[in-house]
């Protein structure tokens, strides 16, 4: 090959052979590559052996090229490096997360209703974030006390991220540390400690929430920065009574949600502005009103329910707490199923993270026989609450509504599962054991229920009504009989004696019972449209007058079918 001379002298002082050749013109240097090249003379060739192979001297614009495209796999290999041992380039995207409990680190177990107030509180600050996912209190509370792995955490409640923390107080001062990690790799992203007066708890508790929705970079809406910038101060004795009625209420039984109530009253003595405490209220009353406890008269608990949620909207607009309560009202009081939908729409727009929220308005879909609406709006409530086994045993019920057994008995047993004496549960399986025809079954779960139940008429009402379907009418007429006396005692729905007559087949009693069930406004009509024990009354012209009466004629999106 030939070259030019400076090249050949060069390679010459290096010692390497080259062959010199001399035409007629100028003389030329040729160099070849051992065994393979040849050499030109006279335009004839031939091998050449024993030659030594020479470097050829690359262009300048692949020299470039290697030194380019080193840089870059260096630049890359060190972006590696800082994302194994430092700070990431880019933490991936974070868009659910839960709060786990905050541990109690005043020295004293008396104030766990403090700390668990302020993890509720931080919990709802964060829901109400749109672009953002965040797992309900009775999911996140059952690590309280609790250590496991935070990938394990994240895994079980299908999130991306855990904050985790502590709270102390000395004196009027309250502090709390927080931190946030990733959930998929266990990597703590953000760590922050916030100090304030007991006074400012409600700011401090914004402050938080605001910073964790800066560091993962979620957007927030203008509605949305307002609520978290805006925090009145509070008398901080008003505000320890609101967290005991708090810790009182999230038991949710009939003792525990009246001295919750007595609570929350006293907060508003003390603070009357305290829009938390009058939907809590609100709460209260209507799961003491509606047909899980059926404890109060429907006057005195929904009218109780509508004022306290009014009054929360006057001091805070965009309270969903209120407007979920409102909903209900709407629902199982005025039977106003179009101004429950919007109420509930409303509610879930402010919080979409709000899984009580979702449940009720599952349960309005369903009352009104939209049925796959229904059943796809308690799973966003199950997923949004995984743990909670009354978010499990409402999916469980929709598909008791719809008539699909045996989705519904997986369901429940998936609720069992986590919590075999879950009484709900029973008590839903009781229902659809029976739609089954498996009559011995219905009673035993409707006997394990009354056990655990104080003797709640509801679940009388449905034994004395499998007890009539299975042939036991004596046994049937004494649970009647067991109802009217209670009705003296306390308030006793007229819907209950309803139920077991239809069952003995007596269609003209039991309409005369929905009757009266309509004169006391009973919570548990707005189940009349779908409740299958009800089915053998749907073709007298009485009982449909009823539904329309309470709106329900008209909902006919969907045809129940007839046994």
């Amino acid at each position: 090959m030939k070259r030019d001379e400076r090249t050949v002298r060069r390679w010459e002082k290096e010692g390497l052979p080259v062959h010199r050749h001399t035409h007629k013109k100028q003389a030329s240097v040729y160099a070849f590559k051992p065994e393979i090249d040849v050499w030109w003379k006279n335009g004839q060739s031939r091998p050449v052996q024993n030659e030594t192979r020479f470097p050829r001297r690359r262009p300048a614009w692949v020299i470039y090229l290697l030194v380019f495209g080193l840089a870059v796999l260096t630049a890359l290999n060190l972006s590696g490096l800082r994302q194994r041992f430092g700070k990431p380039v880019s933490s991936p995207q974070i868009r659910s997360l839960a709060v786990l409990p905050l541990e109690n680190l005043t020295g004293d177990p008396s104030q766990e209703y403090f700390v668990d107030g302020i993890t509720d509180a931080l919990i709802t600050d964060l829901a109400q974030v749109s672009g953002l996912q965040v797992i309900s209190r009775t999911s996140a509370m059952q690590y309280k006390g609790r250590r496991a792995p935070i990938p394990e955490v994240a895994k079980r409640l299908n999130v991306d991220a855990v904050v985790e923390g502590t709270v102390a107080r000395s004196g009027s001062r309250v502090r709390i540390n927080a931190q946030l990690i990733d959930g998929r790799t266990d990597r703590h992203l953000w760590a922050k400690g916030y100090e304030r007066e007991l006074s400012e708890i409600l700011a401090l508790q914004h402050e938080v929430a605001r910073t964790i929705v800066v560091e993962i970079e979620v957007k927030l809406t203008p509605q949305e920065q307002r609520r978290l910038e805006t925090a009145h101060h509070v008398d901080p004795e008003a505000y320890q009574l609101y967290l005991k009625g708090r810790y009182f209420w999230n038991k949710r039984t009939q003792d525990t949600l009246q001295k919750a109530i007595t609570y929350f009253q006293q907060a508003l003595e003390k603070d009357p502005d305290l829009a938390s405490a009058y939907a809590a209220i609100a709460d209260c009353y209507v799961v003491l009103g509606a047909w899980n406890l059926n404890a109060l008269p429907p006057t005195e608990a929904f009218n109780l329910a509508k004022f306290s949620a009014l009054k929360a909207l006057e001091i805070n607009a965009d309270s969903a707490e209120a407007y979920t309560e409102l909903s209900s009202v709407k629902a199982l009081y005025d039977w106003d199923w179009r101004a429950a939908e919007k109420e509930s729409q409303h509610a879930i727009q402010l919080n979409p993270s709000y899984s009580l929220a979702h449940q009720r308005y599952a349960s309005h879909l369903g009352q009104v026989a939209r049925f796959d609406e229904s059943i796809a709006e308690s799973r966003v409530a199950q997923q949004l609450d995984p743990l909670s086994l009354m978010a499990g045993t409402s999916v469980g019920e929709r598909f008791y509504w719809a008539r699909r057994y045996v989705e519904a008995v997986k369901q429940i047993h998936g609720v069992l599962e986590m919590d075999p004496n879950f009484v709900p549960a029973h008590f839903l399986l009781g229902q659809v054991r029976e739609q089954e025809a498996m009559l011995p079954e219905a009673i035993a779960e409707f006997k394990k229920t009354l056990g655990n139940s104080d003797r709640n008429a509801v679940v009388l009402a449905a034994l004395g009504h499998a007890y009539a379907v299975s042939g036991q009418r004596t046994e049937s007429l004494r649970i009647l009989e067991e109802l009217r006396r209670l009705s003296t005692e306390r308030y006793v729905s007229a819907y209950g004696p309803a139920i077991i007559y239809v069952g003995l087949g007596e269609k003209s009693n039991a309409l005369k019972s929905l009757e009266k069930a309509y004169q006391e406004h009973s919570s548990l009509l707005a189940l009349s449209k779908v409740d299958p024990r009800l089915d053998p009354l749907r073709s007298e012209p009485r009982f449909e007058t009823l539904l329309r009466r309470i709106g329900l004629a008209e909902m006919n999106s969907i045809r129940i079918p007839l046994k």
